[in-house]
């Protein structure tokens, strides 16, 4: 009977207290063991250049449901109502482990304070500057209930404070004094072979060549003069030193002055036949010294005659000849 009593109680209590929460507002009521917040701890804070975290909540669902902050460092975190209802921001443990400088939902600011729960109406935010201080994983639900006795299904997700981590980075090692210069790009010296030092070959003085080597072959010591050539349009060139040859003079027919121009020889009439001239060389002799005789061309016996009587035929007796 005690029991029921106590249950009734613990239900009243419970629902009372869910009367008195108000629309739109921080919650305070069961918040408490949070970490300090004292004005010291947040000197030195430049709030505007700390990370921002935007939250949103739409739909019966937050966006992100998962965030990660690091231990010790200073944050922003605006939460907004898009939907047309009222949406809470319920994480009892996640307030108690970080140090809240301020949080403002409109008009209302609460400053170094301890708290558990934000209530948003349609189309409200809230902004919360805090520092994290405890490390852990810490979850978030929508839940109207200051008293939450287990998630009754509405918008959760998680926020997990992580120990800050060091990153060990070697120092840069700086030298003292600039280096040396650095040897020119120099070859080094020719050494000892294996049958002793190298001879020394000296370079040869430039010639008349080409880009100042020696010529290929050297250079002729009497002038070259050509040889006598007939020229097809023209006399032939003279050789220096050679006396010239006197044309011959022909005596003109009518005793007149000679001249050395050759006579024009007679031009054989068109259509007049020229007489055969005779060989009156020596009879060609062979190989051997005796003569060539010359065989008279006759008929030619080695040719078949036809026969004039009787015919003869090849392929046919001959014919018979009747007789009168």
């Amino acid at each position: 009977m005690a029991l029921v009593k106590r249950g009734i109680l613990l239900l009243t209590a419970t629902l009372i207290l869910a009367a008195c929460t108000r629309d739109g507002g921080v919650s305070s009521y069961l918040a408490g063991g949070c970490a300090d917040a004292s004005a010291k701890r947040f000197e030195g804070v430049d709030w505007d250049k700390v990370r921002q975290i935007e939250m949103r909540i739409r739909q019966d669902e937050y966006s992100p449901m998962v965030v990660t902050l690091t231990q010790g460092q200073a944050y922003i975190m605006s939460i907004k109502n898009d939907d047309d209802d009222n949406h809470n921001f319920r994480a009892t443990e996640f307030f108690r482990s970080v140090a809240m400088a301020k949080a403002s939902i409109g008009d209302e600011v609460f400053e170094n304070g301890c708290m558990d729960a934000v209530s948003l109406e349609p189309g409200q935010a809230a902004e919360l500057r805090f520092i994290a201080v405890r490390t852990g994983r810490y979850d978030f639900e929508d839940n109207s209930l200051l008293l939450a006795l287990s998630n009754l299904g509405g918008a959760s997700g998680s926020i997990a404070i992580q120990p800050k981590r060091v990153v060990y980075t070697p120092p840069v090692r700086v030298p003292d004094k600039k280096p040396a210069a650095a040897p020119g790009n120099e070859p080094a010296p020719p050494g000892d072979g294996l049958f002793g030092p190298p001879p020394t070959i000296e370079p040869a003085p430039p010639g008349d060549g080409l880009f100042g080597a020696p010529p290929i072959e050297p250079a002729p010591r009497q002038p070259v003069t050509s040889a006598p050539s007939e020229d097809l349009f023209g006399p032939p060139e003279p050789v220096p030193g050679a006396q010239p040859k006197e044309k011959a003079v022909t005596p003109p027919p009518d005793g007149g002055e000679p001249s050395t121009k050759a006579e024009p020889k007679p031009t054989p009439e068109p259509g007049t036949p020229r007489p055969p001239v005779a060989n009156s060389a020596k009879p060609n002799n062979d190989i051997f010294g005796e003569p060539i005789e010359i065989e008279p061309i006759g008929p030619d016996t080695n040719l078949p005659v036809a026969p004039q009587e009787p015919n003869d035929d090849i392929f046919t007796a001959p014919l018979e000849q009747s007789m009168a």
